[in-house]
């Protein structure tokens, strides 16, 4: 079934073959769809919930590191127009380590206000959960430049309202009318915050995603 939804929506034929050789030791399956002013995209992820026991396992301290989700993503009218990234995730950080992968992506001297406000929704949940609460992980695409993070702070249990000020920030960095974040800000306060997310896209350029209320994900990764 799920192949047959891969073919319906022209999943690329390789994406199809390295979807079909992981497919059984996924544990969740995730599909989804982007839309800017000039492309529409198809998405499909693959989640390996059951390697977290694994690595803690065979991985003493802080060295253990595994590919978590298989990404695949494709222009919805040309096929050929695609990208594929490993998230990988390091399930034993600290919160220091945690920082120094922050530094690593958002370079202090380039993207020093990225970094505060990133580093900043960190610190506010440390304050709630110990680091080993909190999950860290990078992202890499193959042939393009895009090289990012992605902070899971579920755990934490914060609210998107209680970030709001570092919300603020990001609206300043990026340019982004009050008018139209508080059209999506509003509905939406009192949902838990879950993701952020921030580094170099696949043009090269910075950016930071807010991502809440996500169920059924790596929100409640054991």
């Amino acid at each position: 079934k799920v192949l047959d939804i891969c073919r319906q929506i022209s999943m690329p034929e390789n994406y199809l073959k390295t979807l079909l050789e992981n497919l059984d030791e996924a544990n969740i399956v995730l599909f989804g769809f982007e839309e800017n002013e000039e492309n529409s995209y198809y998405k499909a992820y693959l989640e390996f919930g059951g390697r977290f026991e694994e690595t803690y396992r065979e991985n003493p301290g802080r060295s253990g590191r595994f590919i978590l989700h298989q990404g695949f993503k494709w222009d919805s009218i040309d096929n050929t127009r695609r990208a594929f990234a490993n998230y990988t995730c390091f399930p034993m950080y600290s919160l220091e380590d945690m920082r120094r992968g922050l530094a690593g992506i958002l370079n202090e001297e380039d993207s020093k206000r990225s970094l505060e406000i990133a580093e900043g929704i960190l610190d506010e949940a440390a304050v709630r959960k110990h680091s080993n609460e909190l999950l860290y992980l990078e992202v890499g695409e193959e042939d393009n430049p895009r090289k990012s993070f992605d902070l899971n702070i579920y755990r934490a249990d914060i609210t998107m309202q209680e970030l709001y000020p570092w919300m603020l920030k990001m609206c300043q960095e990026y340019s982004i009318p009050l008018n139209e974040f508080h059209k999506l800000y509003e509905p939406v306060k009192t949902q838990k915050f879950g993701h952020l997310s921030g580094g170099i896209d696949r043009k090269g350029r910075e950016f930071l995603t807010v991502y809440y209320g996500v169920k059924g994900s790596t929100g409640d990764w054991q």
